[in-house]
């Protein structure tokens, strides 16, 4: 576990100088960020399979083969998905059906009983009751807003975070979500990015207001994410990698 004030180059500039709002914006990955599971993603598999009579080589290690699939399965390609948003969903949740079967081995997904087991998996992690805030994950969002932060999340999760973040009584310390089915993109992809500076755009009240954005950042769990501090249209400055288990806020 470790410790981390959200600071950084921002906090020299601020004792120089005060910004005003539209000025900052911090954006929020949401899992390993914000939320985490309550159980392995592996004893969650297992214990719906028990439920569903779905048989799982015993000799399997579920969250490595978690890992392993979601690591290697190829992301769904959002730039090229319909406008209908639920052929989207529906997209969305295929993608994941085929990760589930891939996880638990071929025996398991050719059961009689797979698809009710995989309808109960994805519904139990689509809701707020799966996961959990780390522990300061409501107070720096609380901290930033009141020194004058737009926060915002933007996230690959697909489009069950919504309901999940609401359960977490999260979406009302957020200004805008930005996911991949709006975006149409995933990060560390530009146009993901570009999507966030829409939305915030439109809670500042005007079209390229975020051009006079004096600092951007980018809060998550991943560094491959370091690669947006290449994106031309977005003053980002700092890329700050980290959970909150825990964290300390301390925003100028």
């Amino acid at each position: 576990m470790h410790r981390m004030r959200v600071s950084g180059a921002r906090q020299q500039h601020a004792t120089s100088m005060r910004m005003s709002a539209g000025d900052r914006l911090a954006l929020f990955d949401a899992t390993g960020t914000l939320m985490y599971l309550k159980e392995p993603p592996g004893e969650t598999y297992a214990r719906f399979a028990r439920d569903f009579a779905v048989s799982i080589d015993p000799n399997l290690d579920i969250n490595q083969s978690f890992k392993r699939v979601i690591s290697s399965l190829p992301p769904l390609d959002y730039s090229n998905l319909p406008e209908d948003e639920e052929k989207v969903l529906e997209m969305e949740k295929a993608w994941w059906k085929e990760a589930v079967s891939q996880v638990v081995g071929e025996e398991a997904a050719g059961s009689e009983n797979f698809d009710g087991y995989f309808e109960a998996l994805f519904h139990h992690f689509g809701k707020g009751t799966a996961w959990a805030l780390y522990p300061e994950a409501t107070t720096c969002l609380q901290e930033l807003r009141e020194r004058g932060w737009e926060v915002g999340i933007l996230s690959n999760f697909d489009a069950r975070l919504e309901l999940i973040l609401r359960d977490l009584k999260v979406t009302e310390l957020a200004s805008f979500m930005v996911l991949p089915k709006s975006a149409r993109a995933l990060k560390p992809q530009e146009e993901a990015f570009a999507a966030a500076v829409r939305a915030a755009d439109e809670v500042w009240g005007g079209e390229n207001q975020s051009s006079r954005m004096l600092r951007c950042l980018h809060v998550g769990d991943r560094t491959s994410s370091m690669q947006l501090i290449l994106l031309p249209l977005l003053c980002l400055d700092l890329f700050v990698p980290f959970s909150l288990s825990p964290c300390c806020c301390s925003c100028a």
